[in-house]
């Protein structure tokens, strides 16, 4: 059975980092970036031998046209990119990202050391865009009887009528900065415009507040696997009322950046890792442990 990428479901450690990239040249370099970066799992069992009992876990996300040029066009049938949100004179920006890693570990050290390995191999190939350091993220979705064993929705993932891309998803990444001194909630508007329109089945939320030395903010990340829906919540919620004091949630902060990504599965990471693609199929490989 196909399994999802690893901190989609659990982030059991204290330390999470988000990495964002866009590739120089894309259409020069788009193969040799996607090699390395499905071989990123696998990196995680060599690290886990400096760090005894350590956990890691590791999202590896791609962007819509990096995945086209990087794996000849073999894409699932949503896959596109997020396009800016307008509604009530409020907006969702769309910023530029083809790669997208999101890391877990209990030890800031060893997180290091994976950012160390990822930025040394693909030095010279890609411009960072972001990189966000925080804590464990807060998780919301909701809970229904379709739920798979780890508890998430499967209306999250795609299903089987994309048996390739099967327990794959899309991920949207969103940064909304805020005043240092204040905490600002974003999926609670999230999840309950989503339950007002009767799609709260299709949203798994990561938020992960952050604060460096000049700004504050929190950076969403919004699992699904179905992109019309997600973007029809996020532009219902910029029109919802504002809040008992008379301020809509959105005023509170500033939306600054958004891009979408592909997360494949676990299998479909290995098969491109050991065999990539032959006669327009996934190779058939053994999975990461």
């Amino acid at each position: 059975m196909s399994r999802s990428q690893t901190g989609i479901v659990s982030t059991p450690a204290r330390h999470s980092c988000v990495l964002i990239y866009e590739v120089v040249d894309l259409p020069m370099n788009a193969m040799s970036v996607g090699q390395f970066s499905v071989m990123v799992p696998g990196f995680v069992s060599d690290v886990l031998k400096k760090y005894p009992g350590e956990r890691i876990a590791c999202v590896v996300g791609f962007g819509p046209m990096f995945w086209l040029l990087a794996w000849h066009g073999k894409k699932p049938r949503r896959l596109r990119p997020f396009e800016t949100l307008e509604a009530e004179g409020r907006e969702f920006p769309a910023t530029e990202g083809d790669l997208l890693f999101y890391l877990h570990a209990n030890q800031i050290e060893c997180l290091r050391d994976m950012v160390g390995y990822i930025d040394e191999n693909l030095k010279g190939l890609v411009q960072p865009i972001d990189r966000f350091w925080g804590q464990s993220p807060a998780i919301t979705f909701a809970e229904q009887e379709t739920a798979a064993p780890d508890g998430v929705p499967e209306s999250v993932f795609i299903d089987t009528h994309e048996a390739d891309f099967f327990r794959g998803s899309f991920v949207l990444v969103q940064n909304f900065r805020h005043a240092p001194d204040e905490t600002v909630e974003v999926a609670t508007p999230l999840k309950e415009t989503a339950r007002q329109l009767g799609r709260e089945e299709h949203l798994l939320i990561h938020s992960l507040p952050y604060r460096a030395e000049d700004e504050a903010g929190t950076l969403t990340m919004l699992f699904h696997s179905d992109p019309d829906a997600v973007d029809t919540v996020l532009e219902k919620s910029l029109e919802i009322s504002p809040g008992q004091d008379g301020v809509h949630w959105a005023d509170r902060l500033r939306p600054v950046s958004g891009a979408r990504f592909f997360v494949p599965s676990i299998d479909v990471l290995t098969g491109l890792r050991m065999g990539g693609i032959r006669m327009n199929r996934f190779s058939p490989t053994r999975q990461y442990s």
